[in-house]
């Protein structure tokens, strides 16, 4: 005779099943961005459905049209590009989107009844362990995840990136360029300043130099101008100065009675 389940055992029952078909919060991947503009993409849950013996499961459907959430508000914050395969994680509301997601954030009545619906979800990425992006191994660039860092093309040969150390250095890191376009800049170093490069211009209307000192190291340095060039200054040299292909402490001119330069120099 079959044992008459207690009244227990039946409502404990009964609320499994209801609840198994709530949905609150689950892995999802992206399988279409619709609209990276919008922040719209196609998802579909990662956790399949079991049967109740457990001896089978099942791929949830993709879920349509899904907010995708990022660190940015009306007037600042961080965007940036996804891609069919990012992992995601999925947040379910308690009332339907469908009419919220059109608007403009503001009061409106869903259109039915629905609670935690499978349709009505927000993602935003997140990742199993072992494809963690703030793991070195996954960076072009020498990491280490105690940084504080702002990267894109993550692993690629055009990864970017600005990166702050926690012994306050900042470093800069590109492959190809680095543009600061602004009104004025202006940099403060209480120490030194550096520059390596292979080649150098300053392409200005007008430069000048406040310095106790100006030294310019060894090498072959060449000044030119089109138009004229003219400097106000008492200068001491060390060193020959070549003139026109003429060295200046041998240069002279012939004398006259008077003992004084005549015409042009003869050497």
């Amino acid at each position: 005779m079959a044992q008459i389940p207690s009244l227990h055992e039946v409502l404990t029952a009964s609320s499994d099943y209801a609840l198994s078909n709530v949905y609150t919060n689950i892995p999802g991947i992206i399988v279409a961005v619709k609209d990276l503009g919008q922040l719209c993409v196609d998802v579909q849950p990662t956790i399949n459905v079991r049967t109740q013996d457990g001896e089978a499961s099942t791929q949830r459907p993709p879920i349509l049209n899904v907010p995708l959430k990022q660190p940015v508000s009306l007037q600042g914050g961080l965007t940036y590009p996804v891609s069919v395969g990012q992992p995601v994680w999925l947040e379910f509301s308690m009332r339907g989107l469908e009419v919220w997601k059109r608007g403009a954030g503001h009061s409106d009545a869903p259109i039915d009844m629905r609670t935690f619906d499978p349709r009505d979800c927000i993602a935003s990425p997140i990742y199993p362990f072992q494809t963690s992006p703030n793991q070195a191994s996954k960076r072009t660039h020498s990491h280490s995840p105690s940084d504080v860092v702002l990267v894109h093309n993550i692993g690629s040969g055009s990864e970017v990136e600005i990166r702050l150390k926690p012994n306050g250095d900042v470093i800069i890191n590109s492959p190809t360029k680095v543009t600061v376009n602004c009104q004025d800049a202006e940099i403060n170093a209480d120490s030194s300043t550096s520059v390596n490069t292979s080649d150098f211009s300053v392409n200005a209307s007008s430069v000048s130099f406040n310095s106790g000192s100006f030294v310019v190291g060894t090498g072959t340095y060449a000044i030119s101008a089109t138009d004229s060039a003219t400097m106000t200054a008492s200068l001491s040299q060390n060193g020959s100065f070549v003139l026109n292909g003429i060295a200046m402490e041998s240069h002279r001119h012939p004398e006259n009675d008077g003992g004084g330069p005549t015409d042009g120099p003869i050497n």
